[in-house]
């Protein structure tokens, strides 16, 4: 289970929203699984609150790939939302997407969140 201030929402609840914003994934790239199966090296969850209210982010990349393939996850667990941010230089070339149809507020968010990790 992941505790999700003070709610509990199942792993499989999870996949579940993280499967639909898959539909998002342009078709002309390779979907790796890094991104489809969240195989990552996890960089950490946080628990984060803001204006826009209070979520759970996680931030990963593919296995000795930090430099070129990252994903960061959005979850919203009262709205049950979830939003995504893929980077990668991968075999099709370049590719900076977004999942879940993310607002502009979030977006920005998301940036924000982004420009605090350190990958060193």
């Amino acid at each position: 289970m992941i505790e999700c201030l003070g709610r509990c929402l199942s792993w499989i609840s999870f996949q579940k929203l993280y499967a639909e914003i898959l539909d998002d994934f342009p078709s002309n790239h390779y979907l790796d699984e890094f991104i489809s199966e969240i195989f990552v090296v996890a960089c950490g969850n946080r628990f984060v609150t803001t204006r826009l209210g209070d979520f759970i982010y996680m931030v990963g990349c593919k296995p000795h790939c930090c430099a070129s393939s990252r994903l960061f996850i959005l979850f919203d667990p009262q709205a049950e939302k979830v939003w995504a941010s893929a980077y990668d230089l991968g075999v099709n070339g370049h590719l900076d997407i977004w999942l879940g149809q993310p607002n502009k507020k979030t977006k920005k968010l998301m940036r924000t969140l982004e420009s605090m990790i350190s990958w060193k």
